[in-house]
């Protein structure tokens, strides 16, 4: 362990806890320069201490900023539209229907794939097939991703990971729910959801 990584490991500890939390998503060099940044160093005494440019030293706050605003906004939507449930049975499990997405998590059918955090690949294929939702994501089967173009198996695994973190899986019945662009938003569109017969495909 260099030193450096020592005294930036010391310093984490002055920060807050959320900051701490959303330090993961860094690579380590990103990591110090927000470190060093965030416990009052300006950006070119940060960068001297990394042995960086001060113009580096900017790119790299920039850069770790950029990363822990986007992961602060994916777990500010998935605190707010995904409760803490049990993960929903895989497919095999579900007898001869689709899963039905419970009711609580109807929510995070609206969410946007990038919630998923996916890689970046995932989000190319997925954009390229006009899957932009949550809820058109699980009402999908493996056999229908995998018909999409430079989609494969390492992908589809990244795919379902990043559901399964969720709670939802490929193949659930999302019954009557339409992306938000093909409808008018509000609880009316919720309370259709659960009023109409459910259709299996």
């Amino acid at each position: 362990m260099t030193e450096s990584h020592e005294t930036t490991t010391a310093l984490e500890e002055k920060l807050s806890p959320w900051t701490r939390a959303l330090l993961d998503v860094l690579t380590d060099r990103e990591r110090e320069a927000i470190v060093l940044r965030e416990t009052g160093m300006t950006f070119a005494e940060a960068a001297d201490a990394l042995g960086v440019t001060a113009e580096r030293g900017w790119q790299l706050v920039d850069q770790a900023a950029d990363k822990m605003t986007a992961a602060a906004a994916r777990a500010v939507l998935l605190h707010r539209h995904v409760p803490a449930v049990e993960p929903h049975p895989r497919p095999a499990d579900c007898a001869a229907k689709k899963c039905t997405v419970p009711i609580a998590m109807l929510g995070a059918l609206d969410l946007p794939v990038s919630i998923l955090d996916l890689d970046v690949k995932g989000e190319k294929c997925l954009e390229s097939a006009g899957i932009e939702y949550v809820g058109q994501l699980v009402g999908l089967y493996e056999f229908d991703l995998l018909r999409i173009k430079y989609l494969g198996r390492k992908t589809l695994k990244v795919i379902t990971g990043c559901l399964s973190a969720i709670g939802l899986h490929l193949g659930m019945d999302v019954g009557n729910w339409q992306p938000p662009k093909r409808r008018r938003a509000g609880p009316a569109h919720l309370r259709s959801c659960l009023s109409r017969p459910r259709i299996d495909t």
